[in-house]
Parts: C-alpha cells; sequence; structure tokens
C-alpha cells in the first residue's frame, strides 16, 4: 500500500465487543516492501540462471503471493526461497515503515499486540528490529510457525492461543482479501485497509476511531 496517498474513509458502523487483542498483518500495514522484494526477488533469479523482472510484471505476477509458492510457479528450487529471504535483509533500506506505526502501536498500550504476517521469520524479525517495532508485540507468528499461511485461520488460531485470548477479544487488521478470509475463518472481526471487510478504512492512520467505539 502506497502510505503517502491518504484518503478520508466511508463512515463505519461500529459494533460493541470485548475487545482486548490486536492482531496485524505486516506488509501493506505497517510497512511496504515492495521494492524490496522486487530487487531480491531478481539477485534471486540472477542466482538460478533466470532473467530479472521488471517492476510491472513483478507486480502482477508475483507481489501479493506467498514467497515459496513464487519460487515454485518460477520453477526454481526451495531453496531459492531461503536465498531470496537472506537477500531481502541486504535490501532494508528500500522497505519503508507506515509514518504513523510507532503511534498507532504505541496509542494500543493497553491491549495485547500481535503480528500475524505470511512474511519468513528472518525477513519479519529484520523489518521489526530495523525500525525498533518488535517491543509492541506480545506474540509475532509468521509463515514458518504454521503448516498453511493464510487465508487459512491457523496463523490467526496459533496467535491467539499463545496471547490467551478469545475471538470475540480479537480483531485483525489487514489490507488483503487473504487477511480478511484468515480472520473470519477464525471467527473474529476485520479491519480491512483498502480492501472489504467488517470494518474498511483507507489508512492505518484511522483505525483508531474503530477500536476506540469498540
Amino acid at each position: 500500500m502506497d502510505f503517502s496517498n491518504e484518503r478520508n474513509s466511508p463512515d463505519n458502523e461500529i459494533e460493541k465487543v470485548d475487545l482486548s487483542t490486536v492482531l496485524f498483518d505486516m506488509d501493506g500495514v505497517l510497512i511496504n516492501s515492495f521494492h524490496a522484494w522486487h530487487l531480491a526477488m531478481n539477485d534471486t533469479l540472477i542466482e538460478y540462471g533466470n532473467d530479472p523482472q521488471d517492476e510491472k510484471r513483478f507486480l502482477e505476477e508475483q507481489w501479493g503471493l506467498e514467497l515459496f509458492l513464487n519460487i515454485k510457479l518460477l520453477g526454481m528450487p526451495r531453496e531459492a526461497g531461503n536465498y531470496c529471504c537472506r537477500r531481502f535483509t541486504f535490501h532494508m533500506d528500500e522497505v519503508i515503515v507506515h509514518p504513523k506505526a510507532e503511534i498507532i502501536l504505541s496509542s494500543l498500550e493497553n491491549y495485547k499486540l500481535g503480528l500475524v504476517t505470511n512474511t519468513p521469520e528472518i525477513c519479519t524479525k529484520a523489518v521489526l528490529e530495523h525500525f525498533q517495532l518488535l517491543s509492541h508485540f506480545s506474540a509475532v507468528l509468521t509463515r514458518d510457525h504454521v503448516h498453511k499461511p493464510k487465508p487459512h485461520p491457523e496463523m490467526i488460531f496459533l496467535a491467539m492461543k499463545k496471547l490467551g485470548r478469545r475471538p470475540n477479544e480479537t480483531i485483525l487488521i489487514g489490507d488483503t482479501r487473504s487477511d480478511v478470509g484468515a480472520g473470519h475463518s477464525a471467527g473474529i472481526k476485520v479491519i480491512g485497509i483498502g480492501v472489504e471487510a467488517d470494518y474498511i478504512v483507507n489508512d492505518l492512520g484511522e483505525i483508531g476511531k474503530i477500536i476506540e467505539g469498540m
């Protein structure tokens, strides 16, 4: 998601719940890592004897898909996915953190916060440590912690288990249909950033009014 283009969101009818836990997706919500992943994937394609891709093709064919599925679709071995993860950490200067990420996370200090992302663990930790966001989260769940990534609800269930919370106490903030599907399959409400969900906003900075209303 382009953090430089904030728009006014439509009004949402806020349903009262026993909210005590907020789960966040990472990419497209807290950060934008498109350029870093594009560079890392091109590094990987070249390493494994393939031609690099321009941004348009990467956006249309790879962006948004789980990394190891991308690697498989591109005809490369699983080890290429691990190589791509390592290359991603060399392009951290291309990752953009949302300008309000720290403010939003700090404002939710009275809630249990969890991160649920299909991004591999090594890349997730590199991002959270680079932008000093790790301390905000009581649980961090990645692709490496589950058998099935989102939209399967396994990651959501595991996060709630680690945090000792029930579905009626939990909400998920995501930006894709995969996030919404995972949340709904786990029986929780979803705030969608630019995607149809229980509550819809156009930017992370707008979620405060939704959560306060709960």
